[in-house]
């Protein structure tokens, strides 16, 4: 009620967007240990392994403490918020050993093909559950002492000669990224202290098949010293633009991207353009000045180099230097008059295949008391966006409230998001009136629209955001409809004190995310599983000599799928071992507005299966057929399974 003044409780929308690096730590996290420690660990104790309970307890504890509002609220003291750094470096340790331990128990029992001297194998693990079909990033590591090299022209740079070849015994091409010499690393024999393990460490890009929360093999053979390995391609289109069978991408002079669909024909224009504002608020709220003014990047030039380019991937380094007050003058109640560069630069990637474009964004920031927003204009005609949830996607209208201004606290046009923010609808039609085509007023239904000059409707257009660690996003009612995806606010202010210099976020900053083109339909579980992927990429183990003492002999095929969802409509949250029973407990749920039915292919053949609610009560018995066990989900609902 706009009239009540009491009691209740003030929403505190701002520290959806304070001290975003603990954001992201807690992201990582929970990322380790839900998408990779958790799920690996009870794989692996189902091939016959113990299972960490412990560890990952104490892993969970360590993070947990960390989520007392206050404290994941960002809002208050520096004390504080370092004591959860190390809390979260406390958690992610434990659950980063516990995950490399289970990838490598379950690599050193995969069967292995003839190999020569110097061969090893190197399995490639998908925690998601959609099947991997893009070429993935793999980094090789050689010994230092390694002689099968060789060199372009008069031995400008030494390469490491190598091939790589799948299960069937097909040589598999690969594109060499980069490369680091003489990299310091430790070996853990068993029972022994650790020891020095120097290596070569090469980063390739290959196109590889790795199946839903599973594995694909690769065979890595050194050929002969000064035998050249090439795999040569490009994905250039220009000298400013990258592009793959679905998707082509220009940098523009100013730094912006635009991005053509070849599917649809639409043009995405001044994507990653950066929307500075001062920032005068606290932990609580974002203070918005009346003096304000909001700087953007789209009049600063950029320094653009391709610094990775061949047939499987290509990236593009987009570097400017946006020019921001300095600091407020909370004396004058205005920003600073001295202004000094702020360094963004962002990593642009376009892989075979990926119908989206990765981006990995680093911010040196120097300013104090601002909010740094990237804005990504979809060119949508549409009155409501989409975002997803804990286990739901929600839709919210684009415009706010118009009796916003008798509230007590107003609605701001910044909402939380998991991991995803989604425009649908329909292209802005050339030369209309703004105002009619999605303006600041509500629009219209997509079937009442106006038609173009040739009669036809106007084609299906979207654009969605996904991101990890970054849980602020809004859509500005303006006509272009651009996402604004919040990457941090630096204040000063704290509660009952003069301030806390760790609000101002000082320092490098890095954040990720995908921008994906849609057309015609949401894919709410594609969106959802896109967010878990970026978090949690492809990772790969070397199985070498010494792994393999004290294990079974390989019984595992080279490549499997552990679990896998059909026809895959809801999306897997959690996969761990039972707290208190021997079983599997896998939890998943549906973001669609339709019922659906799911069957979870498993590991091996299934006994007994039940549906159990978050705590492990038991709810149903499951239906089972050998190593399947089906469930149905109403819409938005959450199951839990339990199978032994």
């Amino acid at each position: 009620d706009p009239a009540e003044v009491g009691d209740d409780a003030l929403l505190l929308h701002g520290v959806l967007s304070s001290r975003m690096y603990l954001k992201q730590a807690n992201a990582r996290c929970e990322n380790e240990l839900g998408r990779w420690a958790e799920p690996f660990a009870a794989l692996a104790a189902g091939l016959g392994e113990p299972y960490p309970h412990q560890f990952l307890h104490l892993a969970w504890r360590y993070l947990i403490t960390n989520h007392a509002h206050d404290s994941m609220c960002g809002c208050s003291l520096d004390a504080v918020h370092d004591d959860m750094m190390g809390r979260f470096r406390h958690s992610l340790q434990i659950s980063r050993h516990v995950a490399g331990d289970a990838l490598r128990q379950i690599a050193a029992r995969v069967q292995r093909p003839p190999m020569e001297g110097k061969d090893f194998l190197i399995l490639v693990f998908n925690p998601g559950s959609d099947d991997l079909v893009h070429p993935v990033d793999v980094t090789i590591r050689f010994p230092a002492a390694i002689d099968t090299l060789f060199a372009e022209g008069f031995n400008y740079e030494p390469k490491v000669s190598f091939r790589l070849y799948d299960q069937a015994g097909q040589e598999v091409p690969y594109e060499l990224v980069n490369q680091r010499w003489r990299r310091r690393g430790l070996r853990r024999p068993l029972r022994k202290f650790p020891g020095p393990d120097d290596r070569h460490e090469v980063d390739v890009t290959v196109p590889l098949a790795v199946p839903a929360h599973g594995y694909a093999s690769l065979l890595c053979r050194p050929v002969a010293a000064g035998q050249p390995t090439r795999h040569p391609g490009t994905m250039r289109a220009d000298h400013r633009s990258i592009e793959n069978e679905y998707l082509r991408l220009s940098v523009q002079p100013n730094g912006t991207v635009s991005l053509l669909d070849k599917r649809t024909g639409q043009l995405y224009e001044e994507l990653l353009t950066f929307e500075d504002r001062a920032d005068i608020g606290d932990g609580w709220y974002h203070g918005q000045p009346v003096n304000d003014e909001a700087f953007l990047s789209t009049a600063c030039t950029a320094d653009v180099a391709l610094v990775a380019d061949g047939f499987a991937k290509a990236t593009i380094r987009i570097a400017r230097e946006f020019h921001v007050p300095r600091c407020f003058c909370f004396d004058r109640m205005v920003r600073s008059d001295e202004t000094e560069p702020l360094r963004i630069t962002s990593f642009v990637t376009l892989r075979q295949g990926c119908d989206f474009v990765e981006v990995r964004t680093v911010v040196r920031n120097t300013i104090r008391d601002h909010r740094l927003r990237v804005l990504l204009p979809t060119g949508t005609h549409a009155s409501t966006y989409f975002a997803d949830s804990a286990f739901d996607v929600v839709e919210r209208p684009i415009a706010l409230r118009p009796d916003n201004a008798d509230y007590r606290e107003m609605e701001t046009e910044t909402k939380p998001q998991y991991t995803w923010t989604a425009v649908q609808g329909v292209a802005l039609l050339p030369g209309g009136d703004p105002a009619d085509l999605g303006g600041r007023a509500s629009c219209p239904p997509a079937s009442s629209q106006a038609t173009s000059e040739a009669g036809r409707m106007p084609a299906p257009r979207g654009l969605a955001v996904v991101s990890t660690g970054l849980p602020e996003s809004a859509v500005c009612d303006l006509p272009n409809r651009p996402i604004a995806l919040t990457l941090f606010r630096s204040f000063i202010k704290a509660f009952l004190t003069d301030g806390n210099e760790g609000g101002e976020l000082q320092g490098t900053h890095e954040f990720a995310y995908l921008l994906v083109p849609l057309s015609a339909e949401l894919p709410r579980t594609r969106l959802c599983r896109l967010g878990q992927a970026l978090a949690a990429p492809p990772r790969s183990v070397q199985v070498e000599g010494d792994m393999l003492t004290h294990h079974p002999a390989p019984e595992l095929p080279p490549t499997r799928s552990f679990l896998r969802l059909e026809p895959g409509r809801a999306v897997v949250t959690a996969v761990h071992r039972g707290r208190d029973r021997d079983a599997l407990i896998v939890r998943m749920f549906n973001p669609t507005d339709e019922a659906v039915v799911e069957t979870l292919i498993c590991p091996g053949p299934v006994r007994a299966a039940q549906r159990v609610d978050l705590e492990g009560n038991v709810l149903a018995v499951a239906s089972v057929s050998g190593d399947r066990v089906t469930t149905s989900l109403a819409a938005r609902q959450i199951v839990t399974l339990a199978i032994a």
